[in-house]
């Protein structure tokens, strides 16, 4: 009985997860589509490339995509706290896996590359260095942050929880990493995305990996 529970329970969070992302990816390009028609030299700007990615992502997408979680049954881990000393030492754990992570992705995309003869774009490095600063930060470091969290921890863990920690951690982990849709970020942020469940089933605070998300 508790397996068919688990399936239902399981294929819901899955369905529900892909008809929001179908949603984001198609949102995004209908507004890219709409402003390439209308001011196409718009796209030839990396920071309005951003805005344009961002915005149907935040404020359509992502709010669907938790609506559609949210009618599903969730419980919390129960709440502590953590001292300063092992907020630090969690830091220094993330930028570890983080690390790790990227040498593994980039040893991906070296053999994707090799394989079709060319490199494996790398979107987000361009974003990152050649968007404007003041941008950037509000999408990296403010918003992503706290909606990947709410999402990816808060959503997914309370609601598998109950089929073991183990099991909450792992699909929170896998399912962040391939939100991100591509190589080159895969298999850190489902490193990262697996230590920070970790950090939620163990602590039932969503701020601390928030503050961690902020500072990687």
């Amino acid at each position: 009985m508790e397996d068919k529970s688990m399936k239902k329970s399981f294929s819901g969070l899955g369905w529900r997860f892909l008809i929001g992302t179908l949603i984001i990816y198609a949102v995004q390009i209908a507004v890219v589509g709409v402003v390439g028609m209308v001011k196409p030299g718009w796209l030839d700007n990396t920071t309005i490339n951003l805005i344009l990615a961002v915005l149907p992502l935040y404020l359509i997408g992502m709010p669907v995509l938790i609506a559609l979680v949210k009618q599903m049954p969730g419980e919390a881990p129960v709440k502590k706290s953590i001292t300063p000393g092992q907020f630090v030492v969690a830091l220094i754990m993330c930028y570890a896996l983080m690390y790790c992570g990227n040498l593994v992705g980039t040893l991906i995309t070296t053999v994707v590359g090799a394989l079709k003869g060319s490199e494996v774009d790398n979107a987000l490095m361009a974003y990152a260095t050649e968007s404007n600063m003041i941008v950037t930060f509000l999408y990296m470091v403010i918003c992503a942050p706290i909606l990947e969290e709410y999402i990816f921890r808060k959503l997914i863990v309370d609601r598998t929880l109950k089929y073991g920690q183990g099991v909450a951690i792992v699909l929170s982990g896998l399912m962040f990493g391939l939100f991100h849709g591509n190589l080159n970020q895969f298999a850190y942020a489902m490193l990262l995305g697996m230590f920070l469940a970790f950090l939620y089933v163990k602590t039932g605070n969503l701020k601390i990996t928030i503050g961690l998300h902020m500072c990687i």
